[in-house]
């Protein structure tokens, strides 16, 4: 019996579109990125831009959501919390042609301390230390604990670094406690975890020489160099299909578009980021790691290409057949441990 109406499907169509946003000035959320191309065609290329299929625009506005959530319930705080409608824009590093819009910021004692909501995978959250009011860590920190999440959460301290920069050029903070905090929230649970940071002189000037680079690459009319290929990244950015030249993965590796054979994979890894299975889930996680197995077998590493990501399947010959090494997964949304 076939159901009267396909939902998912009407779902689906119903959600609003979005449209290629022109970039006048870097925009603070993506100067962390570690391609300076990528900037480049952000800023030159932008009409290109790959636009957001349905599932990552459900996956922003799931972001929006729980922006709002926290916004309600920074606003019932005894603490002055800013809680702008629309973010206080970034106007101090306009030489550097860079913008942006920060989230929330506390004023206490005529100082001001900027604040960047962030909402992010659970098993990476649970990663994050967790400060409160106990505790400021050094950037260096709260990169090494984004490391092994999502690779764009690693831009996230960046836009940061960036804000209090930014509130210290206009003397709104102290030079001797210029501070900023994250609020990560965990997608699973909208539970909050604040973690405070302190400005990091020789991190930002990293990043503002890489605005100026890509400046003059603007200038000249001449893209910046590709970075190292990177499957992550290179596999993932809307540029790639005017930037990447074809890839080759080395000798050895396969590349399969096959979106039933992705989405095996990407179920096995989301079963594995969970900390207790049922009884049911258990025995599918088995039979799914078969499978890719056979889906693997007699490749030394093969890449199964999805519409949302890639997974990647190793394995190696041994003396009496084939050994399956390891499958990971490359999400639009985040990656396999």
């Amino acid at each position: 019996m076939t159901p009267p109406v396909d939902i998912d499907a009407a779902i689906n169509e119903a959600m609003p579109t979005e449209e290629p946003r022109q970039h006048y000035t870097h925009w603070s959320s993506e100067v962390g990125h570690p391609c300076e191309r990528f900037l480049y065609h952000a800023r030159v290329d932008w009409p290109a831009r790959r636009l957001p299929d349905v599932h990552l625009l459900k996956i922003f506005e799931q972001g929006r959501d729980i922006e709002e959530r926290v916004r309600f319930r920074l606003a019932k705080c005894k603490e002055r919390f800013e809680i702008p409608d629309t973010g206080f824009p970034l106007t101090t590093l306009e030489e550097y042609q860079i913008s942006g819009k920060l989230d929330v910021r506390i004023r206490q004692n005529g100082l001001v301390y900027p604040g960047e909501i962030k909402s992010i995978q659970d098993h990476a959250w649970k990663r994050l230390p967790s400060s409160g009011s106990e505790e400021v860590f050094p950037n260096s920190v709260v990169l090494d604990a984004l490391s092994g999440g999502y690779w764009r959460y690693r831009m996230y301290p960046a836009q940061l670094q960036l804000y209090i920069f930014g509130e210290a050029l206009a003397k709104r903070v102290s030079p001797e406690r210029a501070l900023g905090f994250f609020i990560f929230v965990s997608k699973a649970t909208t539970e909050e975890k604040t973690i405070w940071t302190e400005l990091d002189y020789e991190y930002v000037e990293g990043l503002l020489q890489k605005a100026e680079r890509v400046n003059t690459a603007i200038a000249r009319h001449t893209p910046p160099d590709r970075m190292p290929f990177d499957l992550k990244v290179c596999g993932q950015c809307d540029f790639q299909h005017i930037c990447l030249p074809d890839v080759d993965f080395g000798q050895g590796a396969k590349v399969l578009p096959d979106e039933q054979k992705y989405q095996i994979c990407r179920r096995a890894w989301e079963l594995g980021l969970k900390d207790i299975l049922s009884r049911d889930e258990f025995a599918e996680e088995a039979s799914l790691h078969k499978t890719i197995k056979e889906i693997g077998h007699g490749e030394e590493l093969l890449i199964v290409e999805g519409e949302d990501g890639h997974a990647e399947i190793r394995g190696h010959a041994v003396k009496n057949g084939w050994k399956h090494d390891s499958f990971d997964v490359f999400a639009r949304e985040g990656v396999a441990a």
